[in-house]
């Protein structure tokens, strides 16, 4: 049970970085276009 916590958690620090970096890239103009923002947004 407690493995199971600890790789939820995990799971959720890297949810909260992947919508970091997608919120950043959106200031930037034509980032929206990208491949790495459309790999991002299937994500979160």
């Amino acid at each position: 049970m407690q493995m199971i916590a600890v790789l939820l958690i995990k799971l959720l620090n890297i949810l909260t970085w992947l919508i970091l970096i997608q919120c950043l890239m959106s200031w930037f103009p034509g980032a929206r276009y990208s491949k790495v923002y459309e790999i991002l947004s299937m994500f979160t």
